[in-house]
């Protein structure tokens, strides 16, 4: 898999709390780094993923959510 390099992640989120902010973006790296991504994704100046999750949603069916977006995002950018 290629290197990701993410920058900055920006976080909004309703309902959750700091500690789950940190949470939700450690599993969502986690989960980048399962990914296997073309070579030649990437090189976006910028993304924005919304997801709509269910309150008490489970934190790890989230990042699923926003890596399934940032992954189909990736490779329609090829």
């Amino acid at each position: 898999m290629p290197d990701v390099s993410i920058d900055r992640l920006n976080l909004h989120l309703s309902g959750f709390s700091e500690e789950d902010g940190r949470q939700l973006a450690r599993l969502i790296a986690e989960g980048l780094s399962k990914e296997q991504l073309p070579a030649a994704a990437g090189g976006q100046p910028a993304m924005q993923v919304k997801v709509a999750a269910q309150p008490g949603s489970p934190l790890k069916r989230v990042s699923e959510m926003v890596l399934a977006d940032l992954v189909r995002q990736l490779k329609r950018s090829l």
